[in-house]
């Protein structure tokens, strides 16, 4: 294998790896931020060698929250009401 294709393939297989490590990093500190959401805590995010901003992260923290309530709601639908809801109704007699 010639050098230029072994050196393209480590390349590829460093940034895979390091894309690994962010998208972790980036899911690790958006659950922290949810949970301090959650706690009505602020949170100060740890310095994890990628420059998440705090409010890029609350953002998307922000995000999956809006996201999982509204698959809950399309999981349980509440019942919708009109306000006619036990009224009775009766056919008007000709005149």
């Amino acid at each position: 294998m010639p050098k230029i294709e072994k050196n393209e393939k480590q390349l590829k297989e460093l940034q895979t790896e390091r894309k690994t490590a962010r998208d972790k990093a980036l899911e690790e500190e958006i659950l922290l931020t949810q949970l301090a959401i959650a706690a009505r805590e602020s949170y100060i995010l740890e310095e994890n060698g990628f420059g998440f901003s705090t409010s890029e992260i609350t953002r998307l923290a922000y995000g999956h929250l809006r996201l999982q309530k509204a698959n809950q709601s399309q999981k349980h639908p509440q019942k919708r009401t009109t306000g006619n809801e036990g009224a009775s109704f009766r056919n008007p007699k000709a005149a």
